[in-house]
């Protein structure tokens, strides 16, 4: 949606401002992942081996069990 924004606007401060959040939105995705492996352990290291971190897999893959 951010990067959408940023097409419709045509401005080049629109596009760095996309591009920075986007970057900003993983760094903060990553640290919670280290926290989120602290407290779960094992269990979020399966769940995190079979489910994408932004975009959904629409194929099928051998391993699905969370």
């Amino acid at each position: 949606m951010i990067v959408g924004v940023a097409v419709l606007s045509r401005g080049v401060l629109a596009f760095i401002w996309a591009f920075a959040s986007v970057f900003v939105l993983y760094w903060i995705a990553r640290s919670e992942e280290s926290d989120l492996e602290r407290i779960f352990g094992e269990l979020y290291l399966v769940y995190k081996s079979a489910v994408p971190m932004f975009f959904p897999r629409f194929w099928h893959t051998k391993n699905r069990s969370p």
